[in-house]
């Protein structure tokens, strides 16, 4: 299902939320001294049709800010490490993501 270029799919919140709050999934989509790695979002669920990789692709130079908000968690929560959903959990939150449709 493709999204018109004037709305905004919902589907968005999925890779923004899976690398706000998996460390996993931040690290496999920014590993350190490489570029960036798209794939781990598509792994994960997010569906490409739904998302234009244009899009995608303007999460890169994003990396420094879903680290602070890492470590923004991580005070907040009073966790030595942020509490992230296990992947079966962000799986179906991304999957869930899908179902929300666009927003105009």
């Amino acid at each position: 299902m493709s999204t018109p270029s004037n709305m905004v799919h919902l589907h968005l919140l999925a890779p923004i939320i899976a690398l706000a709050t998996s460390r996993e999934t931040y690290e496999a989509v920014f590993p350190k001294g490489e570029k960036f790695n798209p794939q781990p979002l598509y792994d994960l669920g997010v569906d490409a049709g739904m998302i234009p990789s244009q899009l995608i692709k303007s999460l890169a130079p994003l990396g420094p800010q879903f680290e602070a908000i890492h470590s923004a968690w991580q005070d907040f929560s009073g966790y030595q490490e942020p509490p992230c959903p296990d992947g079966l959990r962000l799986s179906r939150l991304v999957q869930f993501t899908k179902e929300l449709g666009p927003l105009a």
